[in-house]
Order: C-alpha cells, then sequence, then structure tokens
C-alpha cells in the first residue's frame, strides 16, 4: 500500500510538516516520511498514512515500524478497526514509552495503548538512530480500516507532585511554549508470519562492463553493472531490491592502519540488475562493496548486515582524465 495523506503536504498552516524523504537513509533502506515543525504544550498532530480494509483473523497480527526521532518528539502509529458485528470503531495506539509518554489529557482520545518492545537500534553518521519497535495486536473480529501517524511532546509527568497553583500555571506556560517536533518514520510491517529471506550465500553476485575514469584531485568515477541470481530456488517472491555501496578506505596513523567503511543507499530496481553510472570514489578508497538488500511482498527488509554484497576491487592506475 502508498501512503495517502489526509493533510496537504508542505501546508503553513499545519503545525508539523509532513514531507517524503528521499535522500536519507532509513533503517531498512528506501525513503522515509519526516514530520518537522513545532507542537505547543499538550497539543497532538496526527496525518492518515493508510485506507485499509483487512480482516483480522484469529491469529496475532505483528506489527513493526522504525522510528527516528529527536529530543523529546514521539512519533508513534494508531491504528482505526470496526466490529464486524456492530459496527463499532476503536483506536489503539503503538508508541514508545505508551502512557508514561503521553500527556494526560490525550489519553482519552484511544481505547487502548500499546507500549511496543524495542528491538534494534541502526546507528547513522548524522542525526539521531533508528529505533526498531515491535509489537502485536490480537483482536480477532474487527477489521483495520485506517493507519495514522500521531505526533506529540513526551510527558513530564513531575508536574503532577507540584501543589495545585504552580501545575496551573506550569499548564498556562506550556500552552504557550512551542517546543520543536522531528522525527521519521522508516517503514511499517503488517504481517501473521515472519518472512524468510535466503542467506547470503545462497545469491551469486558479479560486476560486469566497468570502466574507471579519474578525475580532478585524485577522485575517481566508475561505471559498472551489477547483478545477481538466487543459485537455488525461486526469487519471484522478492518485490524489490534496495542497492547500496560502502567505500572502504584505510588511513595510515602513528605506525598503524584502520579500516573506515562509509556506507550510502543508491537507489531501488525491481530486476536482477542494476546500472550504476558515474559513481564517484574518492582518492583513498580501496575497495567498493555493493550490497543487495533483498525485499519482500509484504513490504519487510532482510537486515543490511545479512544481506548479499559483492566486493570490487579500486583500480590504482588510470590513465583517462575527466
Amino acid at each position: 500500500m502508498q501512503p495517502v495523506f489526509d493533510t496537504p503536504m508542505n501546508s503553513a498552516q499545519a503545525p508539523i510538516q509532513v514531507q517524503l524523504n528521499f535522500r536519507s537513509d532509513s533503517y531498512s533502506g528506501g525513503a522515509n516520511i519526516t514530520f518537522t515543525g513545532g507542537l505547543n504544550g499538550d497539543a497532538l498532530f496526527k496525518t492518515r498514512l493508510f485506507l485499509a480494509e483487512i480482516i483480522l483473523e484469529d491469529l496475532p497480527v505483528h506489527v513493526s515500524y522504525s522510528v527516528s526521532s529527536e529530543n523529546s518528539s514521539i512519533l508513534g502509529l494508531s491504528f482505526g478497526l470496526t466490529s464486524n458485528d456492530d459496527g463499532e470503531q476503536m483506536r489503539i495506539l503503538l508508541a514508545a514509552g505508551g502512557k508514561s509518554f503521553l500527556p494526560a489529557n490525550l489519553l482519552n482520545q484511544f481505547d487502548e495503548v500499546i507500549t511496543p518492545s524495542l528491538v534494534a537500534e541502526k546507528k547513522t553518521l548524522t542525526g539521531p538512530s533508528w529505533i526498531l519497535h515491535e509489537s502485536s495486536i490480537e483482536i480477532p473480529g474487527h477489521t483495520l480500516t485506517e493507519i495514522y501517524a500521531v505526533c506529540y511532546p513526551k510527558a513530564d509527568h513531575s508536574s503532577s507532585k507540584l501543589v495545585p497553583d504552580q501545575e496551573q500555571n506550569l499548564r498556562k506556560d506550556s500552552i504557550v511554549a512551542s517546543s520543536s517536533f522531528h522525527a521519521a518514520l522508516g517503514h511499517i510491517s503488517i504481517k501473521t508470519s515472519q518472512t524468510e529471506f535466503p542467506n547470503a550465500a545462497s545469491w551469486m553476485l558479479s560486476c560486469e562492463n566497468t570502466s574507471w575514469t579519474t578525475a580532478s584531485g585524485g577522485n575517481r568515477m566508475i561505471n559498472t553493472k551489477i547483478i545477481w541470481e538466487l543459485k537455488t530456488g525461486d526469487a519471484s517472491t522478492f518485490m524489490r531490491y534496495n542497492i547500496f555501496v560502502k567505500r572502504i578506505s584505510k588511513q595510515l596513523a602513528a605506525g598503524s592502519s584502520s579500516v573506515i567503511a562509509n556506507e550510502d543507499f543508491l537507489g531501488v530496481t525491481r530486476l536482477n540488475c542494476y546500472y550504476v553510472s558515474d559513481l564517484k570514489v574518492p582518492a583513498g578508497v580501496t575497495t567498493l562493496v555493493f550490497i543487495v538488500q533483498v525485499c519482500g511482498l509484504d513490504g519487510s527488509c532482510q537486515k543490511l548486515e545479512e544481506s548479499p554484497s559483492f566486493e570490487l576491487p579500486v583500480e590504482e592506475k588510470l590513465i583517462n582524465v575527466v
């Protein structure tokens, strides 16, 4: 399913700007959705991401999603459910910290608040880390109709220990003050079973039609075609492939050497090949590692550290200068 936003993107009237971000990496590769702006006091901002009609059977539904957030910014998911018997609607919130991070005045907006498990963290070179959240929802006899992204500032419940006059003044101040908000949603996965991916050794990867040129400053450029094939089995169940490159360089300092690897997202393909054109290779890089991240039909992707890869040594002597 593709996101369907119910608020105008980049609308100046909205307190939170919702944007599709194709530049920075996500937890499992590909693009992400950023939420940036400011929220007053205990305010809540939400925007619809998906409209659906998914009947929840007796099996539990496993939900996983990745979030990158700054400071006290909380980004959760709200699931709208409708009873198959009487049409009664209910709303469930999945968010880090659960009720302990949710402002008290917002508790009545949800029928149930679930605290997901924090199962993994992916650090980034710039900005906050990506956190993978997982939880299960088991509500048979209902249909999942919509999913909202919910933004709010982390609650400070220490004010409950204040005397009434202090608490009232603090509440007035919070209405006026606006705290900055910045968070990103990397992916959402909803399924009744886990997707099994072939291990990295199950794939054959190679590069063909490779050409190198030199540029000013000692930099190099490479053009190549990456191809891959599953040794045994059927690869038609995989929806897409995210392509990454890791530039490995060695630095000498005080008689010792250290290996530095910078990882970048290149693009997405539905084929079993990917063309790399004019990829910049800075001076000092000795090896390029192309990583092919496999993604299933349900949108889940294999972990990068478990994905197949191919190492391509950088040619040392080049003639062409551009």
